[in-house]
């Protein structure tokens, strides 16, 4: 992975092609690869959480808040964007 300054969209490019995949993009999958662990529990602060702590890496998302299929998907690949994006690094841990 390079190191795009500010922009996002270049890190989510070099996701999709050394996964090698098109849009619709099975969020997931990407998970799976990743060993991203997607939980579901009902937080108060936030609607999605992303957890990288002890070698473990978790994305929680509130049941309680995020009803919606297409949104819980949404905040997932929200949280995995943290995840990869190197400034945003410091926030996950």
């Amino acid at each position: 992975m390079y190191l795009y300054e500010n922009n996002p969209e270049l890190y989510a490019r070099d996701i999709l092609l050394s996964l090698n995949l098109t849009p619709p993009v099975d969020i997931f999958k990407v998970c799976e690869t990743y060993d991203l662990k997607v939980n579901y529990e009902n937080i108060k602060s936030a609607e999605a959480l992303l957890i990288v702590s002890k070698g473990k890496k978790n994305i929680i998302i509130n049941n309680r808040k995020i009803l919606y299929i297409p949104r819980q998907r949404f905040s997932i690949a929200h949280e995995v964007g943290h995840f990869f994006i190197p400034w945003h690094s410091n926030m996950c841990t």
